[in-house]
């Protein structure tokens, strides 16, 4: 007879996204996607814990590459293209500068709405970055500051890619689409 002695501890070690609550949330907000983005926020106060910190990203993407994009060849551009081009690239940037801030309010007000409502207190944060492509920037992000959770909507007509692009980037984290009441069109 061959005895095994096997120490087992009483308490098991805390798994990453299944033992522990998670502590770090973030979400990923967008403008094509504004029910979604609230819905995602919403999710979020729901299933963090108390004292968690929730981290509400969005990804603003330059107006002078939105405008040079759609340009063939920006260096051949005679001055008074250039100089209209400037004129209208300031009022697109004020308008987009105010999209962002009622994205970001719009996202702020459903949050502190659930957060009141469940009783919870959290850390809610909220943040516009700069970046070219929105995507890898929130990856970016997420790879830095490690969340438990990365919450996303199901984008524009519940079609959207982002969970499907962040499945295939994060691998230890658990990653939410947050489809509730959205109808696919």
């Amino acid at each position: 007879v061959v005895m095994l002695h096997v120490h087992v501890p009483r308490v098991l070690p805390r798994c990453r996204g299944f033992a522990s609550a998670p502590t770090r949330l973030l979400v990923g907000l967008s403008k094509r996607d504004l029910e979604g983005s609230q819905l995602a926020v919403r999710r979020a106060v729901r299933i963090a814990p108390e004292k968690a910190i929730i981290r509400a990203i969005f990804v603003n993407q330059p107006i002078e590459n939105l405008i040079l994009s759609s340009i063939m060849d920006p260096t051949d551009m005679a001055p008074q293209v250039r100089e209209f081009l400037t004129k209208e690239g300031q009022q697109l940037q004020d308008l987009q500068d105010s999209t962002v801030q009622a994205i970001q309010q719009q996202a702020k007000e459903a949050a502190e709405e659930e957060r009141r409502l469940l009783g919870k207190d959290l850390d809610l944060i909220f943040e516009t970055r700069e970046a070219d492509h929105p995507k890898t920037e929130l990856i970016h992000v997420a790879s830095q500051w490690t969340p438990e959770y990365v919450l996303v909507g199901p984008g524009k007509d519940g079609r959207g890619r982002m969970g499907e692009f962040l499945l295939s980037a994060l691998y230890e984290t658990t990653i939410v689409v947050v489809r509730d009441g959205i109808k696919r069109r």
